[in-house]
């Protein structure tokens, strides 16, 4: 007879990748979503000052009534005293900012510098969570790896559109991330005419709606490849 032992070797490295992967999954998953918050508190940040909620630093001390567009209260009149010596009311700047929301300028800088660093962290360690998926998948041979590349090479993509170039190079190369005082001139050039407000919101919103959808197609893409190596090894 020639029967041979069964060889247990191969699935037994097989089922310790997939271990292995199954815990970069849950990284994964947790990354993304973190990734997914901050972009949208970036977003909140860029919508409450485009809209005024939140006044830039050298607006917020602008009147409303009883001043032009462009007169801050020192430069509007006032009124002079009445006859029996009593000064009459003098027009305040309103110390309020932000709405309702009691939100001031300073405050929202703080809020964008976390939310940038937290976003650049957290996309790193999502494309290196997917670079040491890669590798267990190729040394586990687990397959799906159309999946699982596409998917690798598109967060990287994303990392590297969020990474604020515009403060390390001189270029017209920008990244998805900004600082509040670039969205403070923003908000003052789109004034200008037209084709500013256009490139306005492209540089903003439409540059972090871009990058968003990037990132979740690779979140999908490594998706399918857990479905790939599920069925393959007949778990599912």
């Amino acid at each position: 007879m020639n029967d041979e032992p069964i060889r247990t070797t191969d699935m037994v490295d097989v089922t310790d990748s997939f271990e292995a992967v199954s815990v970069f999954r849950r990284w994964r998953s947790l990354f993304f979503a973190v990734v997914v918050a901050s972009m949208v508190l970036l977003q909140g940040t860029f919508w409450l000052v485009d809209t005024g909620m939140v006044k830039p630093r050298g607006q917020s001390d602008q009147v409303g009534t009883g001043a032009g567009l462009g007169q801050t209260v020192s430069d509007v009149p006032q009124p002079q005293s009445s006859e029996d010596g009593v000064p009459a009311a003098r027009v305040r700047p309103s110390r309020r900012e932000g709405g309702g929301l009691g939100l001031s300028f300073e405050h929202l800088a703080r809020l964008v510098q976390v939310a940038n660093g937290v976003l650049l962290l957290a996309a790193l360690l999502y494309w290196l969570t997917l670079l040491f998926t890669l590798a267990i998948s190729i040394v586990g041979r687990l397959g799906g790896m159309n999946h699982i590349c596409r998917a690798f090479f598109m967060s990287l993509v994303v990392l590297v559109l969020l990474i604020p170039w515009q403060h390390f190079i001189d270029s017209i190369i920008v990244g998805a991330t900004f600082s509040v005082q670039e969205l403070a001139d923003g908000v003052t050039a789109k004034t200008a005419d037209l084709s500013h407000r256009i490139v306005h919101y492209l540089r903003f919103p439409g540059y972090s709606l871009g990058v968003l959808v990037i990132l979740i197609l690779a979140h999908r893409r490594s998706a399918r490849w857990a479905r790939v190596v599920l069925h393959r090894l007949e778990i599912v």
